[in-house]
């Protein structure tokens, strides 16, 4: 084996396992491997110069910065799950799209308007224990009394603000990352 051939075997090997057929085609692979691996170790090379992929002992591995976008893309498409699929509270799951806050926010601050002009205690109460209905992300109906109305949405904005601190949280998390190890505990 040459000195060329010998250097250039892990990198024979790691395309034989995830390059051919994806960004070499078979007589790209052929030729290089015919070439004393030349043609290909220059391929490979240029194809690393993104920083995507880096030499760990014998073998290809991700390069720190690709695991830490990876993991931020992870983080993402965790925290877009959660605002297509809502918030469950008890046994009702709500919509958390911004139009959707924004009516649940002027929700809350009607039922505590209504209450503050009403004069009496026994007004109060009929009021805090009147009916309201309010619509799951299905839009299925679903029957409330203000009271529980009321503590469902306040329920609700504490679920999304700490689901919004840990989202906004762990991506500084990934971008403050200096090792694989500070990665991997968050």
């Amino acid at each position: 084996m040459t000195g060329v051939q010998t250097c250039a075997l892990p990198i024979w090997q790691y395309i034989q396992k995830v390059y051919k057929g994806n960004k070499l085609n078979e007589s790209d692979v052929l030729v290089a491997k015919n070439n004393s691996y030349i043609s290909v170790y220059e391929n490979l090379i240029s194809d690393l110069n993104n920083t995507d992929w880096v030499w760990s002992g014998t073998q290809m591995v991700p390069s720190f910065t690709k695991i830490k976008e990876d993991k931020k893309k992870q983080t993402i498409l965790q925290y877009q799950s959660l605002i297509n699929n809502g918030i469950k509270i008890n046994d009702l799951t709500l919509a958390v799209q911004d139009n959707d806050r924004n009516a649940f926010v002027q929700l809350l601050t009607l039922l505590h308007t209504a209450e503050s002009l009403l004069n009496t205690q026994e007004e109060k109460d009929a009021f805090l224990n009147s009916n309201q209905t309010i619509a799951d992300i299905n839009g299925k109906p679903h029957i409330l009394t203000v009271s529980q109305l009321r503590s469902l949405l306040v329920q609700y904005g504490l679920t999304f603000q700490t689901n919004w601190s840990n989202y906004v949280n762990k991506l500084h998390n990934i971008d403050q990352a200096k090792t694989l190890t500070d990665l991997n505990n968050i």
